[in-house]
């Protein structure tokens, strides 16, 4: 099937209306690349990369619902990114009197959470003329829900997405660097490779960290696979490289 790309030169911004629905939606044949320096508009939610982004089967949803946590809950505005996105640079989340369930304007801090739990900032910064809170990530993290709330306060929403027995790559379709993230329980039986079209083992990568970085960018374009096996099983990933 030949893909199509949408090239972002400029800020984008998707409006859905709903309690819970897709605020942006990117199909498996499309693909969108956000150039770095330039901000992506999901709803209420701003992205800025500091490095090209190229994304497909992407999906940012909104939820109106506050998560809840440890001496208080987050704003009712909740976005959820699937697949996680590796991402560095500027994320801030918009927002209003309404939106704050309970929470002080000038205490927020986002929270963002990598499939892993909620970790809140305390580096964030908070603009009160205009309603926006913002936090530069310096090391590209795998966005997977994002929201704020006040600085000190535990969000403990159990993360969703995959069963942690399961094995997640993104972006996929890559250029650069694909991130791959593992089961929380891989030991030192489990193995990972990097094999090629014709069944050929490019590599093997330690299971020593959950997620891991490989370096795509150095390989001819085409169909690559990830093999991921341990004392439970084995499971493939199939990975076009652009």
């Amino acid at each position: 099937m030949k893909t199509s790309a949408i090239y972002l030169l400029a800020g984008i911004t998707v409006f859905l209306a709903g309690q819970s629905s897709a605020q942006l939606y990117v199909g498996p044949g499309s693909s969108l690349y956000i150039k770095s320096g330039m901000p992506l508009f999901a709803d209420s939610l701003v992205l800025t990369p500091d490095a090209d982004l190229f994304v497909s089967g992407f999906t940012i949803q909104k939820s109106d619902a506050p998560v809840t946590g440890t001496g208080g809950s987050s704003v009712s505005k909740v976005y959820s990114i699937n697949p996680p996105l590796p991402f560095s640079g500027t994320a801030g989340i918009r927002f209003n009197a309404g939106d704050l369930n309970g929470n002080t304007a000038s205490m927020l801090q986002i929270a963002y959470d990598t499939s892993n739990g909620f970790i809140t900032t305390t580096g964030s910064t908070v603009n009160l003329a205009t309603g926006y809170v913002s936090y530069i990530f310096g090391n590209a993290v795998p966005l997977a829900r994002i929201t704020a709330v006040n600085e000190g306060v535990t969000l403990s929403i159990p993360p969703t997405g995959p069963a942690t027995t399961a094995v997640i790559a993104w972006p996929n379709p890559v250029r650069e660097t694909l991130y791959i993230r593992l089961p929380g329980s891989s030991g030192r039986d489990a193995v990972l490779q990097l094999v090629n079209g014709d069944g050929k083992i490019l590599g093997v990568t330690p299971c020593s960290q959950e997620l891991v970085q490989m370096n795509m960018g150095n390989l001819p374009a085409g169909i690559y696979f990830i093999r991921y096996s341990d004392t439970s099983g084995e499971q493939v990933i199939k990975i076009n490289r652009l």
